[in-house]
């Protein structure tokens, strides 16, 4: 008798295609997350392994965006990866850390509204992770992006017996720094501001900003 081998096909699992992006801050002030290396006048801040940013890209239609995300860690300037890409366009805005934020138009641009909560936690020697906002422009998906923060660091200090004791420590500004801040890039140049136009507020309009936690 003859026997008959019959072949089996292959089965393949295609992966998807991986898109790569180099960032880091623009500045010798440039800083990232919550992990601080303090120098007399400024404070060096390096990528976390896993920390993420949302690329935005406006279209006639509406937005679309795609999560680039880092396994480096501790280095100011990382290698980015995403498994989407958008589509070719000639503006895309994007913004760390990464997490869904509500998206408007500003005549053509995206405008993001970023809520920046009046009461933080106290982190020492650090800030508290997910509020160092930071943002970039780019006219190609394959540019070096260099993020510049939105908001400033505030470092200090307390000592004594009593330290230990301490409930909060509310720093005030005089004008507005916390509130649901709106994020657009007009001609290349980045905007952030508090308006007064939001609707349903995530968090109202603040002269103050209170840290409560532990403090040593």
């Amino acid at each position: 008798a003859c026997m008959k081998e019959e072949s089996q096909p292959e089965s393949r699992t295609s992966e998807p295609a991986v898109h790569t992006i180099r960032a880091g801050f623009a500045g010798e002030e440039a800083g990232t997350r919550s992990r601080l290396d303090f120098d007399e006048t400024y404070a060096k801040v390096l990528w976390t392994g896993g920390d993420s940013f949302n690329m935005y890209k406006m279209s006639t239609g509406g937005y679309s965006q795609t999560t680039y995300t880092t396994q480096d860690d501790g280095v100011v300037s990382a290698t980015f990866t995403t498994t989407k890409q958008l589509a070719e366009d000639d503006s895309y805005t994007s913004i760390y850390p990464a997490a869904v934020y509500s998206v408007y138009r500003k005549d053509d641009d995206i405008q993001l509204r970023i809520p920046v909560p009046p009461t933080q936690e106290a982190v020492p020697g650090g800030v508290q992770e997910g509020l160092n906002f930071a943002a970039a422009w780019s006219s190609s998906q394959d540019e070096n992006l260099q993020f510049r923060n939105l908001m400033s660091f505030v470092r200090f200090r307390v000592s004594g017996a009593a330290v230990s004791s301490l409930k909060s420590v509310t720093f005030d500004a005089g004008k507005t720094v916390a509130g649901d801040a709106a994020l657009y890039f007009q001609d290349g140049e980045v905007h952030f501001e508090y308006p007064n136009n939001f609707p349903a507020s995530t968090y109202e309009r603040s002269n103050t900003v209170t840290l409560s936690g532990t403090f040593v």
